[in-house]
């Protein structure tokens, strides 16, 4: 499986620059072992527009995977999963908690990430944290899920399961919107 993936590093202005050619291969390195295929890394300061803008440019460019890293802990300028929820359709609430969970357990500081997970177009968006061990972790716990992420975003994906012995349900079977709500 290969996941046509971008890392997008938040980088606040008033902090010192981050060295992409140090950080973002040891963050690829971790998309990659669970199937993504990094097609693009890239310092985007917070502030502004731009950040959002980016986002949006790979989404558009229909990338499978949208990893941001940083800017979702509880700092003043952390401000990734506000621009995120800007750009995303719906979020993952159960991603998100998988996520949370495999940072918890990592460390105690993982209870003060607040990183979203959601859906744009046929995008899955995850804020991570900045440090490269809790990237690590939060992948490997989607890892199993990502295939099928994958596949149901594209299309792909298995139908819901359906239980043959259940009864189809017809319009005629939930009867007159009049009688539902009542006559008050």
């Amino acid at each position: 499986m290969s996941i046509p993936s971008v890392i997008v590093i938040a980088h606040d202005p008033r902090a010192p620059q981050v060295s992409i050619e140090e950080y973002g291969p040891e963050v690829a390195a971790r998309v990659e072992a669970v199937g993504g295929d990094v097609l693009a890394i890239e310092v985007v300061p917070l502030g502004g527009e731009l950040f959002e803008e980016r986002l949006q440019h790979y989404i558009d460019e229909q990338v499978s995977l949208l990893v941001t890293c940083g800017g979702a802990g509880i700092g003043p300028d952390d401000i990734v999963p506000e621009l995120t929820s800007i750009i995303v359709e719906r979020r993952v609430p159960g991603l998100e908690e998988l996520v949370r969970r495999a940072l918890v357990e990592e460390t105690p500081e993982g209870t003060l990430e607040r990183g979203a997970c959601g859906i744009a177009g046929e995008t899955l968006v995850l804020n991570l944290p900045r440090s490269v061990p809790m990237i690590e972790a939060a992948l490997a716990s989607l890892a199993p899920v990502l295939p099928t992420v994958q596949a149901q975003l594209s299309g792909r994906g298995p139908a819901p399961a359906h239980d043959d012995d259940e009864e189809e349900i017809t319009e005629e079977d939930l009867g007159d919107d009049d009688d539902f709500l009542g006559d008050d």
